[in-house]
């Protein structure tokens, strides 16, 4: 499990995580981009319900969209034809995927 969204300026597409991609991939080690995993500062709070807890929920997909998009412009799944990415618990039901057409192992 990774952070589905790491630093700004630590993002997916630096040159820094190749070695970290390569062996992922030589290793056939999935990974997955876990949502609730960017630690930046307080997102939900533990009492009251707030805007900002509202807002965060809305938007649970961007961050790892965000990553993955990263991910794919910058090149990293052709240097790497066999690293395996995951996105999980994106609020979908446990077998979401079975019967879905767009829904894909990679």
């Amino acid at each position: 499990m990774i952070t589905e969204y790491p630093l700004e300026h630590r993002r997916y597409d630096q040159s820094e995580y190749e070695p970290f991609w390569a062996a992922a991939a030589a290793l056939d080690l999935p990974l997955s981009l876990h949502t609730a995993t960017r630690r930046q500062g307080r997102i939900r709070g533990a009492a009251e319900k707030t805007l900002r807890d509202a807002s965060s929920r809305a938007t649970k997909a961007f961050y790892p969209a965000l990553s993955l998009c990263d991910l794919i412009f910058s090149g990293v799944f052709e240097r790497h034809p066999r690293l395996i990415l995951a996105i999980g618990e994106s609020e979908l039901a446990p077998n979401a995927s079975e019967g879905c057409p767009t829904c894909s192992p990679r």
